[in-house]
């Protein structure tokens, strides 16, 4: 019973860290817009493809996707021709919605606790009956 119900609260935990990292893109915006915000973008290529960037960088007349994991930087080529659609991180947005989800995580993880000392206090409770 009590490994059940840990392992409940352990898959609860995991689905509230995984609804904060949660990041909301909109919009559509052009290659030249895109570079000029600098900011985290999401490419839907024609085939159907996502591919996420830390930024779109212009550099004379030809665009490049970076994505910067700890001190490397991989650049990817884009061409005009291959994408269908660009959005653009929306800070307040994610910040919105990740405020919406700590709060439901908070309820749920109060309700959690208060479910788990009820179960721990109706397992100790001795209700005075005996076989003798």
């Amino acid at each position: 019973m009590m490994k059940s119900f840990t392992k409940q609260i352990a898959w609860t935990f995991s689905l509230i860290i995984l609804f904060q990292c949660c990041a909301m893109y909109q919009g559509n915006y052009s290659l030249d817009e895109a570079a000029k915000q600098q900011i985290p973008a999401r490419v839907t290529m024609i085939d159907g493809g996502i591919v996420k960037y830390d930024m779109i960088r212009q550099q004379d007349s030809s665009f490049h996707g970076l994505n910067i994991k700890k001190s490397k930087t991989s650049t990817k080529t884009l061409k005009k021709a291959e994408i269908a659609k660009i959005e653009l991180q929306d800070f307040q947005a994610t910040a919105r919605n990740n405020e919406d989800y700590l709060k439901i995580g908070g309820i749920v993880l109060g309700a959690a606790a208060v479910v788990a000392l009820l179960v721990i206090a109706l397992n100790n409770l001795s209700f005075g009956f005996s076989g003798n």
